[in-house]
């Protein structure tokens, strides 16, 4: 997923894949361009996604 762009059910489904496989702690270290003037939130679906992770 590094080097181009996604799709906020691209980004959703990464952040979901590891909870079948029975791993507690996981990272996911991408975001937007770092400018040093903006901060961009993860949408909706990822989300929802990472209450699913913490949940399950």
């Amino acid at each position: 997923m590094i080097g181009y762009t996604i799709t906020a059910s691209q980004e959703a489904e990464a952040l979901m894949s590891f909870l079948t496989r029975g791993i507690h702690v996981y990272s996911n270290s991408w975001g937007p361009a770092d400018d040093g003037y903006s901060t961009v939130g993860p949408d909706l679906l990822s989300i929802q996604a990472i209450k699913k992770g913490v949940t399950a």
